[in-house]
C-alpha cells in the first residue's frame, strides 16, 4: 500500500501502466495457457455439447454475470459511501 502511494506520487501513469499491464497479462495467462488450449482443442474437434464443455459454460457464464454485478454494486456503494464523507 505504501510502495503504490509512492509510485502513484512519484509518477502518477507509469504506475497505472504498470497496474493495467500486470491486470491484462493475467487474463491472457488465465486463457492462453498449455492446460486451457488442450480444452480448447478439445471443443474445436468433438464439438462443446459433445463435451462436459456445455456444462462448463452454463456455470460460468452466470457465475461470470453475478461477479460483474457484485463488483458494480461494491463501486457503487463505495461512491456513496465517499460522497458522504
Amino acid at each position: 500500500s505504501k510502495l503504490i502511494d509512492f509510485a502513484i506520487n512519484k509518477n502518477r501513469i507509469t504506475t497505472y501502466q504498470v497496474i493495467v499491464g500486470l491486470s491484462l497479462g493475467s487474463i491472457l495467462t488465465m486463457f492462453l495457457n498449455p492446460d486451457i488450449f488442450t480444452i480448447y482443442l478439445s471443443w474445436y474437434y468433438n464439438g462443446i455439447v459433445g463435451t462436459k464443455g456445455i456444462v462448463d459454460i452454463a456455470l460460468a457464464a452466470p457465475l461470470l454475470i453475478g461477479g460483474v454485478i457484485l463488483a458494480y454494486v461494491l463501486v457503487r456503494f463505495e461512491m456513496k459511501k465517499t460522497a458522504e464523507n
